[in-house]
């Protein structure tokens, strides 16, 4: 199974939100999300330029995540892609001093 490339936070957000997902709650450092009130929640850290590899790979293959959650995951991680080729978004190994 390939590497899944990092994620903006707000990028993996609307990922899910797209794939029918809602925030139910959020604080400081997390979004908490699911499609309704017996759902299994999900955690998505707010912080950082990307998610870690592993927490994205983790809701990916999250037993209760169909493939509509993880074709929007992909989606986004294709509109990153472009953005970054694009010049819109830096990529991991820039700075905004570079």
């Amino acid at each position: 199974m390939p590497v899944l490339m990092p994620l903006t936070p707000d990028g993996l957000r609307r990922a899910m939100e797209r794939a029918g997902y809602s925030v139910i709650d959020e604080d400081e450092y997390n979004w908490l999300l699911a499609r309704g009130a017996h759902d299994v929640p999900i955690v998505i850290p707010k912080k950082g330029r990307r998610v870690a590899p592993g927490i994205t790979d983790a809701i990916f293959h999250h037993p209760y995540v169909d493939a509509k959650v993880r074709d929007a995951i992909l989606e986004q991680i294709s509109a990153e892609i472009e953005a970054i080729q694009r010049g819109d978004m830096l990529a991991d190994d820039e700075s905004p001093d570079n």
